[in-house]
């Protein structure tokens, strides 16, 4: 095997390894925040068993919540998640700007609702990327 097809070779491995990190922006500097949106399920919808766990690709402001962010999980696949802050506190929507940052790795607390399944955020932590 030539040199030049082990390098390709090595870096196919590579890339299939960490393939989830494609469009993810490079991340901010670390800071510890983590913001509580809602304490309280939405009628008509189910708490998720497990956080999701990603990136945030974009946030901005919607016109059919307060927040829509496209978060991109670990596997590679991209979520909409919608933010309503009409329960939130005033120190934790302070927090929220520290949180919504492209490149920022979080967990989420989220919740699916109605038959569409959408994704509304319940709580967000800053995790460290590595």
């Amino acid at each position: 095997m030539s040199i030049t097809a082990l390098i390709f070779f090595c870096s196919f491995l590579f890339s299939q390894e960490n393939s989830y990190l494609y469009g993810v922006p490079p991340g901010p500097p670390y800071q510890k925040a983590e913001v509580t949106i809602t304490i309280s399920n939405k009628e008509g919808c189910n708490m998720a068993k497990e956080p999701m766990i990603g990136y945030i690709i974009s946030a901005d402001e919607g016109s059919f919540s307060d927040y829509k962010v496209v978060m991109q999980d670990q596997n590679g696949v991209r979520h909409k998640c919608y933010i309503d802050t009409d329960l939130t506190s005033n120190y934790d929507l302070s927090l929220l700007k520290y949180t919504l940052i492209p490149g920022n790795k979080v967990e989420m607390k989220v919740q699916y609702c109605g038959s569409g399944g959408f994704i509304y955020v319940m709580k967000i932590k800053n995790l460290k990327r590595t």
